[in-house]
């Protein structure tokens, strides 16, 4: 995490939001917490103060939640803060592209407006079937 942050900060990013998996799907939770309190040490020792950093963390117990209303909550979270981030780190790749899909159906311009990285540090938002 500490090189995802490094990274993030070099690129000019001001505020960051971290997403955890949406649903704990994996039985590797430890691994989920153990990456987010990663990031947000990280986030801390590269400078970034308490207004600059989102966490958005597992539903847990989201039952028969909708995937699609999943998303559109975390959207709704990362659109109704004060400071919206520039640079997004998503826990994992099976999040990210659904969780940019429902960025964009919401209006906001990926990867115009933001940049996004995966565990795998994928950099880029790659273009969605509509």
């Amino acid at each position: 995490m500490s090189g995802v942050v490094r990274f993030l900060r070099s690129q000019g990013h001001t505020t960051l939001a971290y997403v955890s998996q949406p649903v704990n799907a994996s039985p590797f939770i430890c691994s989920e917490s153990v990456r987010e309190q990663g990031f947000v040490r990280a986030a801390e020792e590269c400078g970034y103060g308490d207004g600059d950093v989102i966490v958005i963390p597992s539903l847990c117990n989201a039952g028969e939640q909708v995937e699609q209303d999943m998303y559109s909550g975390i959207v709704a979270q990362l659109l109704s803060v004060v400071r919206k981030p520039t640079g997004i780190c998503v826990s994992c790749d099976a999040a990210a592209v659904p969780l940019i899909k429902e960025m964009r159906r919401m209006g906001w311009r990926v990867p115009q407006e933001m940049r996004r990285l995966s565990d795998s540090t994928t950099i880029s938002a790659p273009p969605l079937p509509a």
